[in-house]
């Protein structure tokens, strides 16, 4: 984000500002995986350092770990979408990601009334949550009415 909203377009600069940045500990790191001569651009930098430092995901384990994710008592269906999507980064969805993530909404909302409306609806989990807003906003609405009218 640094190097796009410094609009910085040479290749040289964009690998060696992170590296300047980062400090000398991840400098060493880096020239130690990389020989002088083999200085790499800075797409090749981002992955040599990736492949060090990001650690390998057991995509079976965090696709379990993905499908445990339900919503809290406590939470609102915007918090609860963004738990499985944050999830989803490690599970290698590809471009099915988000019907993986609309589908586990689905499964472990709370209310059967939203899972009603979500099932009525079809399209993606921004769509779901456009429902659930609308729904929110009604039923407090109608709570305010009622207790207007009382």
């Amino acid at each position: 984000m640094y190097l796009t909203g410094k609009d910085v377009m040479d290749d040289n600069l964009k690998r060696a500002l992170p590296l300047h940045a980062a400090g000398i500990d991840v400098q060493q790191i880096y020239f130690t995986l990389v020989s002088e001569e083999g200085i790499a651009m800075f797409a090749e930098t981002m992955k040599v350092l990736d492949d060090y430092v990001v650690p390998k995901s057991n995509v079976p384990f965090e696709w379990h770990i993905f499908r445990q994710v339900a919503l809290l008592s406590d939470e609102t269906l915007d918090q609860f979408v963004c738990r499985p999507r944050l999830r989803a980064a490690s599970c290698d969805f590809g471009v099915r990601e988000d019907h993986y993530i609309r589908d586990q909404v689905i499964g472990k909302c709370y209310s059967s009334h939203f899972r009603r409306k979500f099932l009525e609806q079809e399209g993606n989990t921004i769509c779901l949550l456009k429902i659930a807003r609308a729904q929110m906003a009604v039923s407090s609405q109608l709570r305010e009415m009622e207790q207007k009218s009382n």
